[in-house]
């Protein structure tokens, strides 16, 4: 895959860095430099004019475009999964899990109904009900969901300043209620979100639709941006530090280290029960995981059927 909004697979070294005798894969991705994610940038965004906003929903939807076109769902894109550059241009995480992973990606999904709201607020109502049924339209509801936060600044579900539950969060989806459209939104803008998170998979628009629409009517006309000629050229390289991409490795390898003593300790114990909290590096455990290039470890996480391997939070609650 090879597109300026997504983050580059490269490829995998099958053996060690440190040892080249020892087989040890690791996954490689482009090494990007970047101002933070989509959520912990909200703050910052809500400065942009208008049109930067646009223009960053703009690109993501390229991105997303680009992932239907090679037959890639994404099915967890949030504010969490989404990198911003300096630029202001989205680079999109964590995408191809349930390709790889489909059975445990499903059983996440139900598992996550009773995590923390952050873990389900950008899930569409096919993705909450009981059977689990994945469709390019449950990445167009994500957007809807994303795209309301990057306009507004607001918490989708959260009236007045007050959080919400999970389980009142996913009794709201599935009876069909949306986040409030007030009249900081224009009419088109209101009309294409709810076209996205409609109940129905089958009338949410295509990100062929959603970039059109948002390029024709939301963008300046001398902010434009050529998408084919985007999609056709990555964006400027970031200079290459080596010694703090090394760096971040050795402290990546000393964070793996330890997450994978604490599931082997786990996996050891005779009784378990009762509750523990598992340490997490960045993104969701899985993917932590599958970037250390530790498939023992990636296996031992999958076999634990009662740990949701899609939180995101700072620590993993299991309960055992």
């Amino acid at each position: 895959l090879n597109h300026p909004s997504i983050i580059k697979f490269c490829g995998i070294n099958f053996h060690s860095f440190q040892d080249p005798t020892l087989l040890q894969p690791t996954f490689l991705m482009a090494y990007h430099q970047s101002i933070g994610t989509l959520k912990s940038s909200m703050k910052e965004i809500q400065q942009w004019d208008s049109t930067d906003k646009y223009s960053l929903l703009a690109r993501i939807s390229s991105g997303m475009r680009y992932l239907h076109q090679k037959g890639v769902l994404h099915l967890s894109l949030s504010p969490h999964n989404i990198f911003i550059d300096e630029e202001k241009r989205p680079l999109i995480n964590d995408y191809g899990l349930w390709q790889c992973f489909p059975e445990a990606f499903t059983n996440s999904l139900k598992k996550s109904k009773k995590g923390e709201v952050e873990a389900v607020i950008h899930l569409a109502p096919e993705l909450l009900e009981e059977n689990v049924r994945p469709t390019a339209g449950s990445d167009v509801y994500s957007f809807g969901i994303l795209a309301y936060e990057v306009i507004t600044g607001k918490d989708p579900f959260s009236a007045e300043g007050k959080s919400i539950t999970t389980d009142k969060l996913i009794e709201k989806v599935l009876s069909g209620e949306r986040p409030p459209l007030d009249d900081s939104i224009s009419d088109a803008m209101k009309e294409l979100l709810t076209r996205c998170w409609s109940q129905n998979a089958d009338e949410r628009p295509s990100f062929d639709e959603i970039l059109e629409k948002i390029s024709s009517n939301f963008l300046q006309s001398n902010k434009k941006l050529d998408y084919e000629a985007m999609e056709a050229t990555e964006p400027q390289e970031t200079k290459f530090n080596e010694n703090e991409a090394r760096q971040k490795i050795n402290n990546q390898e000393l964070e793996i280290n330890y997450l994978y003593s604490i599931i082997h300790n786990l996996l050891e114990k005779d009784d378990l029960s009762g509750d523990t909290y598992i340490p997490l590096i960045e993104g969701n455990i899985l993917h932590a995981a599958a970037r250390s290039g530790n498939l023992d470890l990636v296996k031992d996480i999958i076999s634990l059927d009662n740990i949701d391997i899609l939180e995101r939070s700072n620590s993993v609650f299991m309960h055992c």
